[in-house]
């Protein structure tokens, strides 16, 4: 890709206008502030990553999941909790259906 090219590629030339609460607002400023961007530059850093993974995991269906929440989900895995009585009974009549 040429050097033209890639600079018309970046051209912000579409706006979007999200409407937030007050308290949302001045968190979207602090967290820009606390890393020297605009709002508008620190929503856009944050949010087209996210709509990508969002595009990927819905074509895949595979889900990317943090490394907090893959320990979580496999620690479940390996120990699940008793079924309630409610989901025996459910089984039960599952079962007797077939």
């Amino acid at each position: 890709m040429s050097r033209a090219s890639a600079r018309t590629d970046r051209v912000r030339d579409e706006s979007l206008l999200v409407r937030v609460d007050r308290r949302s607002k001045a968190l979207l400023r602090k967290a820009a502030a606390a890393r020297g961007l605009s709002v508008s530059d620190y929503v856009r850093s944050r949010v087209v990553p996210l709509a990508r993974q969002d595009i990927a995991e819905a074509d895949t269906g595979v889900l990317k999941l943090s490394r907090d929440d893959q320990i979580a989900l496999w620690r479940a895995l390996q120990s699940p909790p008793s079924p309630t009585a409610a989901q025996r009974a459910l089984g039960k009549l599952i079962r007797a259906v077939r």
